[in-house]
């Protein structure tokens, strides 16, 4: 059978095997990317060298209770904490001496501010007026959390002072300590002055206790738990032999 030319046509175009969207079709592409822009909880934005947004993405302007249209007709220093105030306008001109800067500061809106971290980098090519680019992160539950392990640390000490207690932590690899400040000052050492080594250490205790300490120190490496008292000799008093009493506890962490 032969088809006439019209007929012919339409049957190829029927067979023709479709085709799949290019997604690096430029088009598509910057639609892919508008869309990741647009829905990432990310700061993204650009900003001039005068401290004003040029763009923003929406999510998180709404999640620190602002619409798009504020950011871009509010200057960037008005949505930072007034402590870091300061911080702003030095950030504005290491980013522009040197042409990349990290900052974080506390930003946002009542109780829906948060503690953003900012790795933003200078644009000059291509373009009339240098503009940055910015990425923010939230990093507030990580903020929270050294705030809170800071809190800790100091009852832990004000508790310690009062106690007349101390920590110290003995490393097995390179028999270095560590020390903290209530413990030189239980040994009476002034502030900095031990040399952070087991075998110092050793040479704060009485003559006859050093055997019992080193087995203990030894025995606390190879994963138990030990307790043990002990005379440790005053500095003034250390060239007539008196001594003062210490119990410890000592046992293994893992790191």
């Amino acid at each position: 059978m032969v088809l006439d030319p019209g007929e012919r046509k339409r049957q190829l175009r029927k067979k023709r095997p479709s085709v799949e969207p290019n997604p690096a079709e430029p088009g598509r592409k910057r639609r892919l990317v508008r869309d990741l822009v647009e829905h990432s909880h990310d700061l993204l934005c650009i900003h001039d060298l005068d401290g004003r947004f040029l763009s923003v993405n929406p999510v998180p302007a709404r999640l620190l209770g602002y619409s798009v249209e504020e950011v871009l007709r509010t200057p960037m220093r008005d949505f930072i904490d007034p402590q870091f105030h300061d911080q702003f306008e030095a950030y504005l001109r290491e980013v522009k001496s040197a042409g990349v800067a990290r900052e974080c500061w506390r930003c946002g809106r009542d109780r829906r501010a948060a503690h953003l971290e900012y790795h933003n980098t200078l644009r000059t090519k291509g373009i009339e007026k240098p503009m940055v680019r910015g990425i923010a992160h939230d990093v507030t539950d990580r903020v929270r959390a050294e705030k809170a392990l800071r809190t800790s640390e100091q009852r832990l000490r004000l508790a310690q002072e009062v106690a007349r207690m101390g920590n110290v932590r003995a490393q097995p690899a390179d028999r270095r300590e560590q020390l903290e400040p209530e413990m030189e000052a239980l040994y009476g050492l002034a502030p900095g002055k031990f040399p952070r080594t087991v075998e110092a250490f050793l040479e704060l205790v009485h003559a006859e206790d050093r055997p019992l300490v080193a087995r203990l120190l030894e025995q606390s490496l190879q994963d138990s738990t030990v307790e043990g008292e002990w005379r440790v000799v005053w500095p003034t008093a250390r060239c007539i032999g008196s001594g003062r009493w210490r119990f410890s506890r000592m046992r293994p962490e893992a790191l």
